[in-house]
């Protein structure tokens, strides 16, 4: 049983049943189009690759400060760029749609964790640009 049309960061509510009963917005799987099981599919990888790939782009950021890199040219950039990912999964987020049996069904919301987690991403981006500014202040000086 899936409910694929709730709006919001992920893949859906996808849930195992013992019987072919549905309650509410949920729909079995198999009563789906094969268009919808695409849209499901494409919305579902979507959501697994920018995640992947923010994740990808974290562990540059931790093993950079581990090396002791943090206030580098590199770090700026992968905020920046998780920046841009957090506001694409919010654009997509926001909304999702449905048609199943004949009925259109439209599902609009405001993805607040992917919104603050961009403007997190930028502040830090600003913040090790500063860092990176004061670090070669200090290394002229010395």
């Amino acid at each position: 049983m899936i409910a694929p049309f709730d709006a919001g960061f992920g893949m859906g509510n996808i849930e195992l049943i013992d019987s072919a009963e549905t309650t509410g917005d949920a729909v079995v799987l198999s009563d789906l189009s094969a268009a919808m099981m695409y849209w499901v599919y494409i919305r579902s990888v979507f959501f697994l690759g920018i995640t992947l790939f923010m994740a990808w782009k974290i562990i540059a950021v931790l093993q950079s400060i581990e090396k002791l890199e943090t206030f580098y040219t590199d770090n700026i950039q992968h905020f920046k760029v998780l920046a841009k990912l957090g506001f694409i999964a919010f654009a997509v987020s926001c909304a999702n749609f449905g048609y199943v049996n004949g009925e259109l069904k439209l599902s609009l919301t405001l993805a607040l964790g992917p919104l603050l987690f961009s403007v997190a991403c930028l502040i830090l981006s600003e913040v090790f640009r500063e860092g990176k500014a004061l670090l070669e202040e200090n290394n002229m000086i010395v």
